[in-house]
């Protein structure tokens, strides 16, 4: 008995660019019913398509309403396209309000008591998910490096390739140099103090 075959959903280069295209070129975040009727009047001149086929234990292989078009369904679109331009982190979904047109808001209105009518927001807008191109993330700027006192005397410096004699002669001649920075810089404080009193 041959295998009942279903359609492949795999996401089709033809139908990513499409529906990257469309969010790209659009001003503002789309619909998923926008997108979908914006999809399907982008032209299509490639070769001719082949939406692959595979073996299921389907009991049924309906077919889409657009076989000849990249974008074949708008299940194909929801559940294949949209989640790979996400997952390549090119599109990001996001919620908005959006004021609807004006035959919208008299339906909307009539529908309400006149309790709710008193409240424009409850017929003039709608909620809404939406696609547009994803923004940037800002680049987190590094955080600073604390500066090393006594890093020109060797203060931080790799001696592991050192044996234990040479490493302890080093870290006691290291020592000595910083305590010597370390006056150097009480006279250096010193000197400017009571020049400026000098001043004075």
């Amino acid at each position: 008995m041959a295998a009942i075959r279903v359609w492949n959903n795999q996401p089709l280069r033809p139908a990513v660019n499409i529906v990257r295209r469309v969010v790209f070129g659009s001003e503002t975040a789309v619909t998923i019913q926008e997108l979908y009727k914006l999809a399907l009047q982008q032209p299509y001149e490639g070769p001719k398509l082949n939406h692959v086929f595979r073996p299921s234990k389907a009991a049924s292989d309906p077919k889409p309403p657009n076989p000849e078009h990249p974008i074949r369904s708008m299940s194909y679109l929801r559940n294949v396209i949209l989640p790979e331009l996400e997952r390549r982190q090119c599109i990001e979904k996001v919620h908005e309000k959006r004021e609807l047109a004006p035959e919208e808001i008299e339906i909307r209105k009539n529908k309400l008591s006149k309790a709710a009518q008193q409240n424009p927001q409850q017929y003039m807008t709608v909620s809404v998910w939406a696609w547009k191109r994803r923004s940037p993330r800002p680049v987190p700027k590094p955080k600073p490096v604390p500066e090393v006192f006594g890093k020109e005397v060797g203060v931080g410096d790799d001696i592991s390739h050192l044996n234990r004699r040479r490493q302890n002669s080093r870290k006691d001649t290291v020592l000595r140099e910083v305590a010597w920075l370390q006056e150097l810089q009480k006279a250096r404080r010193e000197g400017a103090a009571a020049s400026s009193k000098t001043k004075l």
